[in-house]
């Protein structure tokens, strides 16, 4: 399993999309504390995950997901772009994605996602 996590705690300086920072958010604490608290709490899901899968963890990452029921863009590093409404993920983790060949799961290797223009 590969986790990506990105965090940014200053403006990461001139990028392509707009971004959000605990800085901005009013949240002050140093990148150690963030990693410290991140580690701690990964380690909890990571072990529930584990034991249990991810469907006991699913509904939780849902109400959380920025993309949920957007217009979304996802890249693949090979093939196609696909372009749809985020609707969560399944039980195993699967994304979703409403497109105009129906719902449809994506669970390759490398997905990045972007929000797409209106």
């Amino acid at each position: 399993m590969v986790i990506g996590i990105g965090v940014n705690l200053t403006p990461p300086g001139e990028v392509d999309q707009p971004v959000a920072t605990l800085q901005d958010a009013g949240v002050k604490v140093g990148r150690n504390a963030v990693l410290a608290l991140l580690l701690n709490q990964l380690q909890q899901v990571l072990t529930e995950f584990d034991a249990n899968g991810f469907a006991p963890l699913r509904e939780e990452w849902m109400t959380m997901s920025a993309h949920q029921n957007q217009r979304v863009r996802l890249s693949f590093s090979h093939g196609e772009p696909v372009e749809g409404v985020a609707r969560g993920v399944a039980d195993n983790g699967a994304l979703l994605v409403e497109t105009a060949e129906g719902l449809q799961t994506f669970h390759v290797g490398e997905v990045s996602l972007r929000r797409a223009e209106s």
